[in-house]
């Protein structure tokens, strides 16, 4: 499929995005961190949508789409990542772990 694909300007910045997310995934599934993996693939999905339409209607040269789309884009990246990601997914995480509101770690049992 790759040496089908028209080579844009983003085409080598493209590949090794790719391979490093293929990089990390193996590596988060060799190392068994599964479930972070997950989420953080799960995290990128909802924005990468946005962006994806937004190089379409770019290349198409419709620019208020794409600039509208890719604002959208922006402020799901930032929400996903500011708010989603810390304060449901890693206090979740810390408080299964048996951390206190105050700071404190119950013993393991």
């Amino acid at each position: 499929m790759l040496p089908f694909k028209v080579k844009r300007t983003d085409f080598c910045k493209e590949i090794v995005h790719h391979g490093a997310a293929l990089l990390l995934m193996s590596f988060s599934y060799c190392a068994n961190y599964i479930r972070i993996g997950s989420v953080v693939m799960i995290i990128h999905e909802p924005s990468d949508v946005f962006l994806h339409f937004a190089k379409m209607f770019n290349y198409l040269k419709w620019q208020k789409t794409c600039n509208t789309l890719f604002f959208i884009f922006t402020a799901v990246y930032l929400f996903s990542f500011l708010v989603f990601f810390p304060f449901k997914y890693v206090s979740g995480m810390h408080a299964e772990r048996g951390a206190g509101f105050d700071g404190t770690v119950a013993a393991p049992t």
